[in-house]
């Protein structure tokens, strides 16, 4: 009976340690993928100081479009 016992507590480990290792693997893949679309998705520096630029321009009315022709 003991040794059932053993072997029973001995498989539940094994068991929780295969999910555990299974979940610790999904975190990471869903943490790559959301920092991979992080990256791919971020505004550089130039592009997001021309948009201020072009803002900042078109609150003083210094923006001109060009005349449709």
């Amino acid at each position: 009976k003991q040794r059932e016992l053993r072997q029973q507590i001995l498989d539940q480990s094994k068991a929780l340690g295969d999910d555990m290792q299974h979940k610790h693997e999904e975190v990471l893949s869903v943490l790559n993928q959301e920092a991979q679309e992080l990256r791919v998705d971020k505004t550089d520096r130039t592009t997001l100081a021309a948009l201020f630029t072009e803002m900042a321009m078109r609150l003083s009315n210094q923006f001109e479009l060009p005349n449709d022709l």
